[in-house]
């Protein structure tokens, strides 16, 4: 029930910045499927601006607020997220990803970021991890 309460904030909290957000230089959008190294090994979603990500010690769900094309005429891109995460351990927070989406090939986003986050649920601690992965455009 945590779990779900936490998701459910989040999504609201990501829903409720979709003014903000800059649509120019994004590499693909709409509904994309993956395989990432985030919280543990998992599998990451991407539906336009909203990202999830479920894997082997906890989930995330960041929206997308800031994306800029790094080179015009290649591919590549900067960007800027917001969101939340829970880990199976009961420990939550929120985070705030920075990173570089690549479109490798046709259909295929390679994506690696740094993830500043806070942990707000069990106590207060902030941390910075990387993490990568790669997704399939349908």
């Amino acid at each position: 029930m945590k779990t779900f309460a936490f998701v459910f904030v989040v999504f609201i909290f990501s829903s409720s910045m979709g003014s903000t957000a800059q649509a120019q230089g994004e590499p693909l959008s709409g509904f994309q499927l993956g395989v990432a190294h985030d919280l543990g090994w998992g599998a990451t979603v991407k539906v336009d601006r909203l990202a999830l990500f479920v894997g082997d010690n906890g989930a995330a769900i960041d929206y997308r607020i800031l994306t800029r094309p790094i080179v015009a005429d290649i591919p590549i891109a900067f960007y800027v997220e917001l969101g939340g995460y829970f880990d199976w351990k009961s420990n939550g927070g929120v985070r705030a990803p920075i990173g570089v989406d690549f479109v490798v090939a046709k259909g295929w986003t390679v994506y690696g970021q740094v993830v500043p986050a806070l942990e707000i649920w069990d106590n207060s601690d902030f941390d910075a991890d990387f993490s990568a992965g790669f997704r399939y455009h349908f």
